[in-house]
């Protein structure tokens, strides 16, 4: 299909009322709840995805999607506001845009960020529109060594590149992988891990996970006084709009911040932060040339921003053309698409090009919502966070709970749930990162059926892995990750140890 026949069906399938106002009330609910500090979209997507499955599913997952970017927006609320932000990929924003907001400028900060919001959105799909029909494409050609391959780089790259101790990022990353594992083998039909139980023989779904590992936990962790809910003042309306020098400072900034963010989007890892890292780094630069020195810059707070939606359609074109998810958010839309009998992959494209098309054409058309109806209202959210905390935390429990029922309507969902949540609020406790344990549960069962099938398409040769570029490649790198990330350890010991001594000197 070409392009200009991929947009107009895109066009076709976007613009029908029911999938506008799905767009709609996704961006909404998400920018709503985003602003919650530690409901980010991973956990939103996870509580609400339940009430998804009686939409048809271009519906769905356009509702799912709007809720993705309005939530990233919400987000940014948050960290600008109250210096809170509920994902990694926003503590760029909490810099500048807190800085600027206490010097009494709050509603420009946001207004900025709701435009990079808008140009990372534009420039996003436009990659997407592009990058994922060829990277589908090339997909096709992937053997089931390549995949295994992919999915081993998966599972250590975002081991040893994600922050925290990397024997904790090692643990939650196994557990995911293990809890992979329980249920019918795929090749022999065996149970494995059900002591008996039919439920579990259909292996333990990866959205009931979520909703307990995000959701719960971070109910629990509220309950238990371990998250602080802090309170906003309002802000007047006429101290929202930014003026001219701020709009020409941020419009490039936003340009500059998109292209960086949506390559960076697309390898596995946790690239959304990187990408506002770099973005944030570029424009602090370029604000310390210009003004001479360390004031709070508007445009580190467009850059960054735009760097982060671009790299979340990033994320999208991976989950898409290979379906596999290196990211919790992605690992939740793929459990979406999942629940709507759609598998990503390869075929995605060419076997449901409309909903593809579709879900492009719903990006822009929520980002201009997004803009509408985020500036003007901006007094509007913050006003939310007056919520007493006993009727929030209750009702999101309402919520997680009834959502998790209503996916397959079974109550067991619902006591994964509650078992999730309690261990998601341990690993919490004890700084283990819950965000790999859902994409270990995701690159487990792609890890496992691929090798299962490598090895009896070769016979039991292992040399297959070896004998095909791609998946030789990606084990090379996997082992030179596995190899270096001591030595860069020691280097920075070394370093820091150098920079003590000549401090006490």
């Amino acid at each position: 299909m070409s392009l200009g026949a991929g947009l107009q069906q895109g066009i076709e399938v976007a613009f029908t009322w029911q999938n506008v106002a799905a767009s709609a009330a996704g961006v909404t609910i998400g920018t709503t709840f985003g602003i919650f500090p530690g409901f980010g979209p991973t956990t939103l997507i996870a509580i609400l995805l339940g009430f998804t499955v009686g939409l048809p599913p271009d519906t769905g997952i356009i509702m799912l999607v709007g809720i993705y970017f309005g939530t990233q927006y919400g987000d940014s609320i948050s960290a600008i506001l109250m210096r809170a932000p509920s994902e990694p990929n926003a503590v760029m924003l909490a810099l500048d845009g807190h800085e600027i907001a206490r010097r009494g400028r709050p509603g420009p900060a946001l207004a900025v960020a709701a435009m990079g919001s808008f140009v990372g959105s534009l420039v996003g799909l436009v990659g997407l529109g592009l990058a994922a029909p060829s990277l589908g494409h090339v997909a096709t050609y992937l053997s089931t060594a390549d995949y295994t391959a992919i999915a081993v780089f998966g599972i250590v790259a975002l081991t040893v590149v994600s922050p925290g101790v990397r024997w904790r990022n090692l643990t939650a990353m196994l557990l995911g992988v293990a809890f992979a594992t329980v249920g019918l083998d795929p090749v022999a039909g065996i149970d494995r891990f059900t002591f008996g139980n039919l439920q579990l023989a259909q292996g333990i779904p990866v959205a009931p996970v979520a909703i307990g590992v995000f959701g719960l936990a971070e109910v629990l962790a509220i309950a238990a006084g371990s998250t602080r809910r802090e309170r906003l003042r309002s802000i007047p309306f006429r101290d929202i709009w930014p003026n001219r020098a701020e709009v020409k400072e941020a419009l490039p900034a936003s340009a500059r911040g998109a292209a960086i963010g949506f390559p960076l989007g697309v390898p596995p890892g946790p690239t959304l932060a990187v990408a506002t890292y770099a973005s944030h780094a570029l424009e602090r630069a370029r604000s310390r040339r210009r003004h001479g020195d360390d004031r709070p810059a508007i445009a580190a707070v467009a850059g960054p921003k735009a760097a982060d939606e671009a790299a979340v359609a990033g994320h999208l074109v991976t989950m898409i053309a290979l379906g596999l998810a290196f990211s919790p958010v992605t690992a939740m839309l793929l459990a979406g698409l999942e629940l709507h009998g759609i598998q990503p992959g390869p075929l995605f494209i060419s076997e449901h090009a409309s909903l593809f098309w579709g879900i492009v054409i719903s990006i822009l058309i929520g980002s201009v919502i997004l803009l509408v109806i985020n500036v003007p209202l901006i007094g509007v959210w913050v006003q939310l966070l007056r919520t007493p905390t006993p009727e929030l935390l209750a009702g999101l429990t309402v919520f997680m709970l009834t959502g998790a029922y209503a996916i397959r309507n079974s109550t067991f969902d619902m006591w994964i749930v509650v078992v999730m949540g309690v261990i998601g609020y341990v690993m919490r406790r004890y700084r283990f990162p819950a965000a790999l344990l859902v994409i270990g549960l995701v690159l487990g069962s792609v890890l496992e059926v691929n090798l299962r099938q490598a090895m009896a398409t070769s016979r039991g040769d292992i040399t297959t892995f070896v004998q095909h570029p791609v998946s030789a490649t990606l084990l090379g790198l996997s082992v030179l990750l596995v190899v270096t990330a001591p030595l860069w350890n020691l280097a920075g010991r070394w370093r820091a140890a150098r920079t003590a001594a000549r401090q006490g000197n």
